[in-house]
């Protein structure tokens, strides 16, 4: 579906660049594409005014996991993925892919799939059979026997087998290649505070990937993998966890400066727990507070938990916020609350939080010349918010309508294609 010409009229539009919101602007779409961006008094009579409402771009979460349904425990979870049938996890990720629409994000990056059945989706939603976000698949992820995420099928032990499958990855049309680079919560036979590969066998993985033009993600949650990572010139590293093997926090200066040089961007999880961290979740959870508060270095203060990604950010490295959806505790209608969380941790406003959900985002997928933010040229990816956001603001509305590419596709939560 293609949408015809209109103008928007909103009190705040969050251009999602990291600006002050704009105060009483339009927007002017057609074909699909953002044409214009200028102040209400010079829209036409007849523009569309949607009153007290910020208009932002689409939320592009770029960390997900289409196949998993968020059950409360890790091995239920896991099980679910291992046990089902393709049918049974193909109706799952369509499903969950709907309900990131509901909740105002049109694009996502999922990073677990099995047997190529997100990209299958993917493929099926560019076609306009299905409903559903802009996909980037990655495939399999690239792990250890024993290592996390191996119940996905995509092991790889040997400098010969991580060139073959990233060969491999590429040439089945995945969008970035994943690797663990540290063992994982959902899989008990890893370690996460241990990495997994050797800085050699990365770089394996970042030359076969980037000679195929595809990006390169490393799940890495403590600083050893996580400097490993850099090292071999990963692109984005998921989690990003600077602690040491025995859990205390470990990020130096070095460490910053060698980010920095690399280009690494940070991904920036805030997945359920994280969530019931918040003074008002949208969705409390007591049996996942309980969790939040026995895994929280500060007892349960976000902002405490994540001097390390305010660290980054103070240096000049790229942070991504991202909400991990399909993990336990994180269904995928709750990403306003991990916008909400970013707000919190890093101690910034609603129009800085949207930016690293929308335009950062999109750079870090490769999408910003054509998604992530509301400028004219790009796609017309909109999400309509109760209220408008103003600059220092720190409340963001409900999600009142959602536009991918124009058109319509939710609104207040209901899906409308």
């Amino acid at each position: 579906m293609v949408s015809g010409s209109e103008w928007l009229v909103a009190s705040s539009i969050v251009v999602g660049d990291g600006s002050p919101p704009l105060r009483d602007h339009a927007v002017r779409i057609d074909g699909g594409l953002i044409v214009d961006v200028i102040p209400a008094a010079g829209a036409p009579a007849d523009a569309n005014d949607l009153g007290d409402v910020t208009i932002a771009p689409g939320f592009v979460d770029a960390h997900v996991h289409l196949l998993f349904d968020y059950q409360p425990d890790h091995e239920v979870t896991r099980a679910a993925v291992v046990d089902s049938s393709r049918d049974r996890l193909l109706a799952a990720a369509i499903q969950h892919g709907i309900e990131c629409l509901r909740a105002g994000v049109t694009t996502v990056r999922d990073l677990g799939d099995r047997d190529g059945i997100v990209a299958s989706v993917r493929d099926l939603i560019e076609k306009g059979v299905m409903l559903g976000p802009r996909i980037h698949s990655a495939g399999t992820p690239v792990t250890i026997t024993a290592g996390h995420c191996g119940w996905l099928g995509g092991l790889a032990d040997t400098p010969d087998d991580l060139v073959r499958l990233t060969r491999t990855l590429v040439a089945e049309g995945s969008d970035v290649i994943k690797v663990m680079a540290s063992g994982g919560n959902m899989t008990r036979e890893s370690n996460k505070l241990l990495p997994q590969y050797t800085v050699q066998e990365l770089r394996l993985v970042v030359t076969e990937a980037h000679r195929g033009g595809k990006p390169v993600a490393a799940h890495a949650l403590n600083s050893e993998a996580v400097r490993r990572s850099i090292a071999a010139g990963i692109d984005t590293i998921e989690h990003c966890g600077w602690v040491d093997e025995h859990g205390d926090p470990d990020l130096t200066e070095q460490d910053l400066a060698a980010m920095r040089a690399a280009g690494s961007v940070a991904t920036l999880t805030m997945a359920g727990i994280a969530r019931q961290l918040l003074p008002d979740p949208d969705d409390y959870n007591e049996a996942a507070r309980a969790v939040a508060l026995s895994t929280s270095r500060s007892g349960g203060d976000l902002y405490l938990d994540n001097d390390w990604a305010r660290r980054l950010i103070d240096a000049g490295i790229g942070v991504v916020l991202a909400s991990d959806a399909g993990v336990r505790f994180t269904p995928f209608s709750g990403f306003l609350d991990t916008v909400r969380c970013g707000m919190v941790a890093l101690g910034i406003d609603a129009a800085s939080a949207i930016s690293l959900a929308t335009l950062s985002a999109a750079r870090a997928l490769r999408e910003e010349h054509r998604l992530g933010s509301v400028e004219a040229g790009k796609v017309a990816d909109l999400v309509v918010l109760d209220g408008a956001i103003t600059e220092g603001s720190t409340v963001i509305g409900a999600v009142r309508e959602v536009r991918k590419g124009g058109v319509i596709v939710a609104r207040s939560g209901v899906a409308t294609w």
